[in-house]
């Protein structure tokens, strides 16, 4: 009878073990709040969620940070968009993140607003505003996502920005050892 208890309590463990592993971690910070209504939104059309990378994440504030607070330059047919060497010369290394780890970006999703709104509305409302925005989301080559939302001096305007890759998880946009 103890041998049936132990391995009915082992097995209620294992279990459990196993449903946490794969419970997202969703704290009060936009930036991962918008990761999981993105993922929502992919395991609800039946594909896979994306890893959170938190060094793509790093790169996704930088990227905002080109912009230096102009939303007129956000969006549109002359969006402007950072240079790519910026990704390895100057992101990078503001990030920590080991520059020989950068995968490439396989999509981004760029807005900006003068109104803050909750992250499952900029998701739904703002960054998902056509059928190029949904196909980047759908992308079935993404593998990870980094996210980064921000106001200039914790006002408007407001950038929200997520970055795809197709990057190996714990091997691409790895943050490196700090001093």
């Amino acid at each position: 009878m103890a041998t049936f208890f132990l391995l009915l309590f082992s097995l209620l463990f294992f279990s459990a073990s196993a449903h946490i592993h794969y419970v997202a971690r969703v704290t009060d910070n936009p930036a991962d709040q918008l990761v999981a209504a993105l993922n929502d939104n992919r395991t609800a059309k039946k594909e896979s969620t994306l890893y959170d990378n938190p060094g793509l994440g790093c790169i996704a504030l930088q990227y905002i940070k080109a912009y230096q607070g102009d939303c007129s330059v956000v969006g549109g047919d002359d969006a402007k968009k950072p240079f790519e060497s910026q990704f390895a010369d100057t992101f990078a290394p503001n990030c920590g993140v080991i520059a020989s780890t950068l995968s490439q970006i396989t999509g981004r999703l760029v807005a900006c607003q003068s109104k803050y709104v909750e992250p499952s509305k900029a998701f739904s409302e703002i960054l998902m505003k056509d059928s190029k925005s949904l196909e980047i989301l759908h992308n079935k080559n993404h593998t990870e996502v980094g996210a980064a939302v921000t106001g200039t001096d914790g006002g408007a305007p407001y950038f929200w920005c997520v970055l795809f890759s197709n990057g190996t998880r714990n091997s691409s946009f790895t943050l490196g050892r700090r001093s």
